[in-house]
C-alpha cells in the first residue's frame, strides 16, 4: 500500500490531540466519500503527510483497487494551488512506465482536489530503511536502477520530479519492483506561495540537490540524479551525508559541504558502486552523470559484469556507445537480443620519420660477362637507383610534411593550453579594459583633434593642421578597435552598458566554470600566498576564501530586482576577504619576527642587568635599552592579540554574511532582506575599523 512518510509522525491536517485528529480523520473521509461517492467505495486511510491524506478505495465502475490522494483542505480552497495541483496531476498522468505508480484520474469536487492511482500492496523505501539500515548491495543497485530507470523515462517526456526521497518510492510486494510516486507534487504544493515570485527551495530538505536549496527557479533532470545519490548514499552508509540541526543550515551544508567518501562509511561496499553514487553527488550539475538514462547504465553493469561481488571493483565501465535497442526508460535492452561489438581496429602505422627505402641489392656481375650481359646489368643497376632516389625524395617530402604537421600540432596545443591557462573571467575582464581604455583614447583623440581645429582655424595658425591631422587617425584607430572590442563583448554576453559600469562582473563570474578548488586556489594566491598558508593561519584564510566564493556565485544567480533590493553584499565581502587577507599577512610576519621565547629572554636579561652593581660599566645604558626593548616587544604582541581578535572578528562576519545570503536564496528576498542589511552593515563598519589595525601591523613590520 502507499506509504505516508516514515520519518516522522503522521500529522493531524487539523490539530495536535489524537481525539481531534480523529474527529477530523472522520470528517474529512466524510467529505470525500460525499464528493466523489458514486464513483469510488472508500476504505481505510492508508497513509498521511503534511501535503496528502491516502485512502484505499474500490473504482465501482472498472472494480479495481485504487489509491485516492486527497489535497488538504487548507490547500485546497485556494484557487491557484488548486488549479496548479490539478495540472501538475494531469501532466504526471501522462507517464506510463513500470517503475512509475500510474495516476488514473484527477477529481475537483465539493471543494476537493484528489487523484485516484494504482494501489500498490507492499511497504515504501523509507520503511524498508527504517527496518533494514543497511540492505545488501544487490538491492540498492537494483533500486537505484529501478529509480534512475523510471527518472529516465520521466525526463524525456519533460517531467522533473523535484521531490525524490525514500517516502515517494514504494516496492511492491508481489514483483519486487520499485515505484517511484508524487511526480511534479511537491512543486504543485509550493505553487501558493510568495516566495515563489522570487525563488524558493522546493522539495525535502535532507534529499535536495545545491540548485533546490539555492533556490533556482528552473531545475532539470540532474537535480532529481543528486537526490537520488542521496538515496544510494543513505542506504550504503545507514545515515544521511549531511546532518544539521535546522533546514537552512541543511541547505547550506548542500550547497558547500562534502559528503564523507562512501568508502571510509562502509569499506566493504563495492568501489564501482560507490563511485556511481559519489557522482551523483557532485555539487555543480555538469559534474553529475549527463542523464538518469547513463547513471541507469552505469549500475546495470555493475550488476552484470561482477562487480558486485566485492569491494574490490576498480572503475565503473564506460556507457556503450550504441544505443539503438535502448529507449527513455524502456527496458528494451531486456529483451531484445544483443549484438555483439568487434574491437575497434588498430590504428594505422605511418611510416616513421627519417626512415629512408633500403639500398638495393643488386647480383653482382659475373666474371668473363660478355659486353652484352655488362650493359644490361648496367641498366638494372641505374633503374634500380634511379627508383631508389624517387623513393628518398619521396620520404624526405613526407618528412617534411609530417614535421609541418607536428609542429603545427604542436603549436595549436600550446595554443590552447594558454588559452586554457586564461580563465573566462580573466578574458572578459581584459576584454572590458581594452573596450573602456580604447573608449577613453577615442574620446581624447577626438577632443585633441577638435581643439587643434578650434585653435588653427580661429587664430590663423597653420602648424595646428599637423596635431588635427594626428587626433583624427588617432580617434578612427580608436574607434576600430573599440568596435572589435565591442563585438567581442557582445559574443561574450555583455552588452556596452555593462561593460562601462559594473554588471560584467556578475557576469563574468557565472562565466566561470572552474571547479571550486580551482577558484578557492586562485583567490589565495591572489590575496595571501605561500607564507601564510603554510602558517598557522591557512585554515582561517581558506575558509574565508570558500565563504567569498559562496556569496560571490549566489549573488551572480540574483535577479537584477532582487539585487536592486539589498545592499552591495559583493564590495562588502570582497573588502572583508582583503581584509582577511591583509590581518593573516601581518600576523604571519609577526610569528615569524617576534619568537616565542623572546620577551622571556630580554626580560632575564633585564633582570640581570638590574641585579648588577650600580658601579657597573654601562649599566645604566643597558637597562635602559633592554627597557625600551621589552616595553615595545609588549606593545607588538598586545598588537598581534588585537590582530588575531579581528581576524577571528572578519572572518566571522564574511561566514555570518555567507548563511544569510544563502539564506536569502532559500527563503526568498522578501523575508531575509533585513537580516542581509543588518549583516552588511556591520560587517562594513567593521571592514573600516580594520584598517587602523593593518597600518599598526605595517608600522610593527617596519620596527
Amino acid at each position: 500500500m502507499p506509504m505516508t512518510p516514515v520519518d516522522r509522525a503522521p500529522a493531524p491536517l487539523g490539530g495536535g490531540a489524537n481525539g481531534a485528529h480523529g474527529t477530523d480523520a472522520a470528517l474529512l473521509r466524510d467529505r470525500v466519500s460525499a464528493a466523489i461517492g458514486e464513483q469510488y467505495l472508500i476504505h481505510e486511510e492508508v497513509g498521511r503527510g503534511g501535503m496528502a491524506v491516502v485512502y484505499a478505495a474500490e473504482d465501482v465502475r472498472l472494480q479495481r483497487p485504487v489509491a485516492l490522494k486527497v489535497l488538504p483542505p487548507d490547500l485546497a480552497f485556494r484557487p491557484d494551488v488548486r488549479e496548479r495541483f490539478v495540472r501538475e496531476a494531469q501532466t504526471a498522468a501522462r507517464l506510463n512506465h513500470p517503475h512509475i505508480v500510474p495516476i488514473y484520474a484527477v477529481h475537483e469536487a465539493a471543494g476537493l482536489v484528489c487523484f485516484a492511482m494504482a494501489l500498490v500492496r507492499g511497504e515504501s523505501l523509507a520503511a524498508r530503511i527504517l527496518r533494514e539500515t543497511r540492505p545488501d548491495f544487490a538491492f540498492v543497485a537494483k533500486v537505484m536502477e529501478q529509480m534512475a530507470d523510471a527518472l529516465a523515462y520521466a525526463h524525456a517526456a519533460g517531467v522533473v520530479h523535484r521531490d525524490i526521497k525514500p517516502d515517494n518510492v514504494l516496492l511492491d510486494r508481489e514483483s519486487g519492483r520499485a515505484m517511484v510516486t508524487d511526480f511534479g507534487i511537491a512543486r504543485a504544493a509550493e505553487s501558493g506561495s510568495r516566495l515563489t515570485q522570487t525563488g524558493i527551495a522546493v522539495g525535502t530538505p535532507a534529499f535536495m540537490s545545491p540548485e533546490q536549496a539555492m533556490g533556482d527557479k528552473e531545475v532539470d533532470g540532474r537535480s532529481d540524479l543528486y537526490s537520488v545519490g542521496i538515496v544510494g548514499y543513505l542506504m550504503l552508509a545507514g545515515r544521511l551525508p549531511f546532518e544539521a540541526s535546522s533546514t537552512p543550515a541543511m541547505l547550506m551544508k548542500h550547497v558547500s559541504d562534502t559528503p564523507p567518501p562512501l568508502r571510509s562509511m562502509r569499506p566493504d561496499a563495492p568501489r564501482a558502486l560507490a563511485e556511481i553514487v559519489e557522482r551523483c553527488l557532485a555539487k555543480r550539475p555538469q559534474d553529475r552523470w549527463e542523464n538518469a538514462l547513463q547513471l541507469r547504465d552505469a549500475l546495470r553493469r555493475v550488476q552484470r559484469d561482477g562487480s558486485m561481488h566485492g569491494a574490490t571493483a576498480a572503475t565503473i565501465p564506460q556507457p556503450r556507445p550504441d544505443r539503438d535497442l535502448e529507449r527513455f526508460g524502456h527496458r528494451a535492452e531486456d529483451w531484445a537480443p544483443r549484438k555483439v561489438f568487434e574491437p575497434a581496429p588498430a590504428p594505422r602505422a605511418l611510416p616513421s620519420p627519417g626512415a629512408l627505402p633500403p639500398i638495393p641489392q643488386l647480383p653482382p656481375l659475373p666474371d668473363g660477362a660478355d659486353r652484352r650481359t655488362t650493359r644490361e646489368w648496367r641498366k638494372a643497376n641505374k633503374e634500380a637507383l634511379k627508383g631508389w632516389r624517387a623513393a628518398v625524395r619521396d620520404q624526405r617530402k613526407h618528412d617534411t610534411s609530417v614535421a609541418r604537421v607536428a609542429q603545427r600540432d604542436e603549436l595549436r596545443v600550446a595554443m590552447q593550453a594558454a588559452a586554457r591557462a586564461v580563465t573566462t573571467p580573466e578574458r572578459i575582464a581584459a576584454r572590458v579594459m581594452g573596450f573602456r581604455r580604447h573608449l577613453k583614447w577615442t574620446a581624447g583623440a577626438s577632443v585633441g583633434a577638435a581643439v587643434s581645429l578650434f585653435i588653427g582655424a580661429g587664430f590663423n595658425v597653420d602648424p595646428m593642421a599637423v596635431p588635427f591631422v594626428a587626433g583624427i587617425i588617432g580617434a578612427v584607430i580608436g574607434a576600430q578597435l573599440s568596435l572589435v572590442d565591442f563585438i567581442k563583448l557582445r559574443r561574450m554576453g555583455i552588452s556596452p552598458s555593462a561593460a562601462l559600469g559594473e554588471e560584467w562582473k556578475r557576469i563574468a563570474a557565472v562565466s566561470d566554470v572552474r571547479p571550486h578548488s580551482a577558484k578557492v586556489q586562485e583567490l589565495l594566491d591572489r590575496v595571501a600566498g605561500p607564507a601564510v598558508m603554510a602558517s598557522r593561519f591557512a585554515e582561517t584564510v581558506r575558509n574565508a576564501a570558500d565563504d567569498r566564493l559562496v556569496i560571490a556565485d549566489v549573488t551572480s544567480k540574483l535577479s537584477a530586482a532582487d539585487r536592486d533590493m539589498i545592499p552591495d553584499v559583493a564590495p562588502t565581502a570582497d573588502a572583508l576577504m582583503e581584509r582577511v587577507g591583509a590581518l593573516a599577512s601581518g600576523l604571519e610576519r609577526l610569528d615569524r619576527d617576534l619568537p616565542g621565547n623572546l620577551h622571556g629572554e630580554l626580560s632575564a636579561r633585564l633582570a640581570a642587568t638590574e641585579a648588577e652593581p650600580s658601579t657597573s660599566p654601562d649599566r645604566d645604558r643597558r637597562l635602559s635599552l633592554l627597557s625600551r626593548q621589552v616595553s615595545s616587544l609588549e606593545e607588538l604582541s598586545a598588537r598581534r592579540d588585537t590582530m588575531q581578535r579581528q581576524l577571528e572578528s572578519a572572518s566571522m562576519a564574511l561566514r555570518t554574511l555567507r548563511f544569510d545570503i544563502v539564506k536569502l536564496r532559500t527563503m526568498g528576498v522578501g523575508a531575509a532582506a533585513e537580516d542581509i542589511t543588518s549583516a552588511t552593515q556591520e560587517a562594513r563598519a567593521l571592514s573600516r575599523d580594520l584598517g587602523y589595525v593593518i597600518d599598526a601591523a605595517e608600522e610593527s613590520r617596519r620596527l
